[in-house]
């Protein structure tokens, strides 16, 4: 031992800020007395207390006088280095009740006593804190076999558990707002969230702007029965005789703002505490990019933390997450709309085809029955002259009525057509041409070109009614016996059918066949989603369809990218 009571062997000890304060403090003073007349268990356990890096200290005496290392000093805030020394009934007074039994039991009967994660709330910075910490009171025996003194090891935990709690709102509302379809959903997902946390947030009240974002309504409560008196039921920007609405202005521009409470003023509820907040912190969100409805939040503040460090850093989070929710949501809703929208739309396309179709079996029927009546009309007349031309008359009649009959069903299997699945068009189109030519000595081929792009649902259910139209066409008129058809994705989306069939006039190629809807609607069909249909080399030789919709019109800009 050294002069000073304490071992000269450690020099992390003698390099120490409170090593040194022990040894210049005047212990003669204090009941401990001078340093050489300190037990050798006191010195080493003391020896140990200030090279420990874990928060430690001694408690001495019937007093229990505090003796404490480096860390300890985060403990103690503003009241180190006035507490070296002092009794801990004066340096903690907030929370004696609570130690100072643990501390007489470990003194006077030698029980180790502790706890983990303890709630304590003590002043360390000029008000009373919300602390946790995972204690141990153990008894310093001397020589003598007597309890001399308490060493205690007070590592605090507040960071980990108050990081936790806030973790586990944050995530929470991260989960249970994904999917949400409307932002009102969003805030109402918020506010059940948030009120299971009444630590953090012990009282709020949710805003939506209107359109204009001029004035916030006030939409949900936050563990509160009567908000009236601090949560009105709606705010203006920039009001000059509000404080609390000219605090809200200040959020928006500065991305949060703190108001002052009178709690004399109003009756407020303390959530999970015993005292009221004495502040309300403003947070706005305002989603970024796809001009989703804004809110914001008007939240009590923990009265035993402070708005700094982790504890704002916990509000900035919850904002962006709020903005996010509020982003997607409204990105999901649009979606759902157009999603309507577009199957409005397919639907009153699929209901203007079976119209067509209706028309193109009336033509169909109507042309062929017409046909047959003046076969038989020939016929009777002729039968009346030469009876011998009979057979050959009727074969043609009969003739005439397959034909009908074979086009006719044709027609009716567009009507027997399911709604379309938007899945990979090439299979989609594989699947209807095998349907189509089922039976038929008929040679199909589908050639893709380029790596697939998902399309948007409505060039993908024109392409594919197009296409199997073409198909049809080729069969019924061309009386084709070879179809190819290709595929292409690149920086636009083509489609080319091509058949070896009799081919098509001119004529009917540029303007379409007079009393039929066919090729016209094929046309009206690709022009709705902003392509264009050609017919190539209408010649005997065979038809070519070429259809070409610009890639901005035809893909789905995710898929795009």
């Amino acid at each position: 031992m050294n002069i000073n009571g304490l071992s000269g062997h450690q020099p992390l000890i003698d390099s120490s800020d409170m090593a040194q304060r022990i040894r210049a403090f005047d212990w003669g003073e204090t009941q401990l007395g001078d340093t050489d007349r300190w037990s050798a268990t006191f010195k080493t356990a003391l020896d140990l207390c200030l090279g420990s890096r874990m928060c430690s200290c001694i408690y001495w005496g019937d007093e229990h006088r505090v003796i404490y290392n480096d860390a300890y000093k985060s403990i103690l805030g503003t009241k180190h280095p006035w507490a070296l020394g002092r009794p801990a009934r004066e340096v903690w007074p907030e929370i004696f009740e609570i130690i100072g039994p643990l501390l007489q039991r470990t003194s006077t009967f030698g029980e180790t006593t502790g706890d983990d994660d303890a709630a304590i709330f003590i002043n360390r910075s000029g008000y009373v804190e919300e602390f946790y910490c995972s204690f141990s009171y153990s008894p310093l025996i001397n020589d003598s076999g007597e309890i001399e003194a308490v060493f205690a090891t007070v590592p605090e935990t507040s960071e980990r558990v108050i990081g936790e709690r806030r973790l586990r709102t944050l995530q929470k509302l991260g989960v249970e707002s994904r999917g949400l379809s409307d932002p009102q959903q969003v805030l109402q997902c918020a506010a059940r969230v948030l009120g299971e946390n009444p630590k953090d947030i012990p009282f709020a009240g949710l805003y939506l702007w209107d359109a204009n974002a001029e004035i916030a309504s006030l939409f949900a409560t936050v563990n509160m029965i009567h908000h009236e008196q601090i949560m009105p039921t709606s705010l203006r920007l920039n009001a000059p005789n509000n404080p609390l609405e000219q605090a809200m202005s200040a959020a928006i521009i500065n991305k949060y703002a703190v108001h002052k409470l009178d709690s004399k003023e109003y009756q407020l509820p303390t959530g999970a505490w015993k005292v009221p907040p004495s502040e309300l912190l403003l947070l706005p969100f305002e989603p970024q990019g796809e001009h989703a409805p804004r809110a914001a939040m008007i939240a009590g503040i923990n009265p035993h933390k402070k708005l700094e460090g982790e504890h704002l850093v916990f509000f900035q989070m919850l904002g962006d997450q709020m903005e996010r929710s509020l982003a997607e949501a409204y990105i999901h809703q649009r979606q759902m709309v157009r999603a309507i929208d577009l199957q409005e739309r397919v639907r009153l396309a699929q209901q203007e085809e079976r119209v067509r179709i209706a028309r193109d079996l009336h033509d169909t029927l109507l042309q062929s029955m017409q046909g047959l009546r003046f076969l038989l009309e020939a016929g009777i007349e002729k039968a009346r002259t030469d009876a011998s031309n009979m057979p050959s008359l009727f074969d043609d009649a009969l003739g005439a009525a397959v034909h009908a009959i074979d086009e006719g069903r044709t027609v009716l299997s567009l009507l027997r057509h399911e709604e379309p699945v938007f899945d990979n068009l090439a299979t989609s189109i594989s699947r209807a041409a095998n349907e189509i030519l089922h039976g038929l000595e008929l040679k199909f081929q589908l050639n893709v070109i380029g790596e697939q792009i998902a399309l948007v649902p409505q060039v993908w259910n024109e392409l594919y009614n197009v296409t199997r139209e073409a198909i049809i066409n080729a069969v019924k008129h061309s009386r084709a016996t070879q179809i190819s058809l290709h595929l292409t994705y690149g920086r636009d989306m083509g489609v080319l059918i091509q058949d070896n069939g009799i081919g098509m006039d001119p004529m009917v190629a540029r303007l379409g066949k007079p009393g039929h809807y066919g090729l016209q609607g094929m046309r009206e069909r690709v022009s709705s989603i902003g392509g264009e249909l050609e017919i190539l080399n209408p010649q005997k030789t065979g038809t070519q369809v070429n259809i070409v919709v610009p890639g901005s019109m035809a893909f789905q800009k995710e898929a795009a990218n």
